[in-house]
């Protein structure tokens, strides 16, 4: 009895350890639904190095690390953030330069006549 406890306990404390506990992985139908690409455009994203790379789980099964394509999410939404934030600062220098509110090419032009 004593060896059977002795290898559960060592089981769990290899388990707790173990480097793949908690990962997650996504099937390709989830990436399919999470990610609007074809499958195609996928590979070629991968081939690039510009999308995480698949993992074989078995012969006709592959998978993704859930938190890789998470990651690559991610890094897309940040140059995104970038981008807006980029073009913000050049439409705050333009009007210090130009004497031009940031705000006005996003505001509408409109004429209003009171008659008394």
């Amino acid at each position: 009895m004593r060896s059977l406890l002795h290898t559960q306990r060592a089981w769990r404390s290899h388990m707790a350890e173990h480097p793949l506990k908690n990962l997650d992985i996504m099937t390709s139908n989830e990436i399919t639904n999470s990610i609007p690409y074809s499958p195609n455009h996928i590979r070629r994203l991968e081939d690039a190095g510009h999308f995480p790379k698949r993992i074989r789980i078995g012969g006709n099964r592959i998978a993704w690390l859930r938190h890789e394509v998470e990651d690559w999410l991610l890094q897309r939404v940040k140059e995104r953030d970038a981008a807006v934030h980029l073009k913000m600062e050049e439409r705050h220098q333009q009007s210090k330069t130009h004497g031009v509110r940031p705000w006005a090419s996003l505001a509408c032009n409109v004429a209003v006549t009171v008659n008394l």
